[in-house]
């Protein structure tokens, strides 16, 4: 297949890290890949050493003209499916479609309510709970849909050892045995930071020493961050708080964690509870969207009901307490992981997707 990708956004997210996997496998399996992101783009850099053809645009709709330029070079090109992802590109890429007769799939990171997905030849929802939200608020008919969640390249938790470990707790602070919980993501009220501070009192006192890392980005005059901040001074826990900031490292970073919490309010898949999975790190997550389809209670995993402070408590204390359950779960959790969320098995099923929709006869607006 000739492929062209097509991702918006500017910073690393779950989004811009399986748009960088993703191109690179297909390559390798033989397809041609060319990639079309917005010039300042995190990808751009990303994929700078692949070889891979990359473009830039900032996919703007009015005044036409940056449209019509795009799609007379989608023209030429002859590529046989456009594959797009994140929001400003699924609305351009289906405008693509609509000009050109190339037929358009998107794959759905997270749920927001856009006419236009219904529009797409086909739609590649991240987990169950995306899929419903699809067909429940954007109208997608189920048989333009399929489930397929992204993948985790396992490669990078090779080296699960102890010295990564040490070091990575050394480089935080931390230079003794003291508990270390980790929440990943950016610092957004929806990650539900504040819920797991509202629980940091109750688990302090079971264990004194507790520390969380925040690792994600975070902006210092959001409002969001602020209540963090002065809901920890009011405890006066904010010295139980790294603030590690946004890194490229993460897969070393969660290594040094002895739980990671996702506290979410809402989630459409959770890659940082897959990635934490992968580096035999026990998972504690909210009971929402994507995250309860693979975190299976007492299994890969703990579950707690979302804005449930109590419920959090209860589920950190239990790994951290019980190295018999913490065992069990990292190893569950760890296999699941390389089994079911594997470069090549996730691969292989987007080809099928990609490929079902070349055969179907396309039409295209005069040119």
């Amino acid at each position: 297949m000739k492929v062209l990708q097509i991702v918006s956004g500017q910073f690393v997210n779950g989004a811009m890290v399986h748009v960088n996997l993703l191109t690179r496998q297909l390559i390798d399996r033989g397809h041609e890949v060319k990639l079309l992101c917005r010039p300042r783009s995190w990808i751009w850099r990303g994929l700078s050493r692949t070889g891979v053809e990359r473009h830039k645009s900032e996919m703007n709709r009015f005044p036409p003209t940056e449209l019509l330029r795009m799609a007379k070079w989608v023209r030429d090109e002859q590529f046989d499916v456009i594959h797009t992802h994140m929001s400003r590109a699924h609305f351009f890429g289906v405008l693509l479609k609509t000009i050109t007769g190339v037929p358009c799939v998107a794959t759905a990171h997270a749920s927001h309510f856009q006419p236009h997905w219904c529009m797409n030849n086909l739609v590649i929802a991240n987990s169950k709970s995306t899929r419903d939200y699809q067909e429940r608020y954007n109208r997608v008919s189920p048989d333009r849909m399929v489930t397929i969640p992204c993948f985790i390249d396992v490669d990078k938790f090779s080296d699960t050892s102890d010295a990564v470990r040490n070091r990575v707790r050394t480089r935080l602070g931390i230079h003794d045995d003291r508990p270390l919980l980790g929440v990943v993501g950016a610092v957004i009220k929806r990650k539900g930071h504040l819920e797991l501070i509202e629980a940091l009192p109750a688990l302090i006192k079971r264990f004194p020493k507790l520390k969380i890392a925040f690792i994600g980005q975070f902006e210092k005059k959001d409002k969001y961050y602020r209540e963090l901040r002065k809901s920890l001074f009011t405890k006066k826990l904010f010295r139980r708080v790294i603030w590690v900031g946004r890194r490229n490292n993460i897969h070393e970073l969660v290594q040094g964690l002895d739980a990671c919490v996702v506290p979410s309010l809402k989630e459409p898949l959770g890659l940082c509870a897959l990635e934490a999975m992968a580096a035999g790190v026990p998972v504690a997550a909210s009971r929402v969207g994507g995250l309860q389809e693979f975190v299976l209670p007492n299994q890969t995993g703990l579950l707690f009901n979302p804005n449930n402070p109590a419920e959090i408590t209860e589920s950190v204390s239990r790994i951290l307490s019980d190295p018999t359950l913490r065992e069990h779960v990292k190893s569950e959790a760890k296999q699941m992981v390389l089994d079911e969320f594997s470069p090549d098995a996730i691969t292989s099923r987007i080809e099928v997707a990609l490929s079902s929709v070349i055969r179907k006869p396309q039409r295209r607006l005069a040119a």
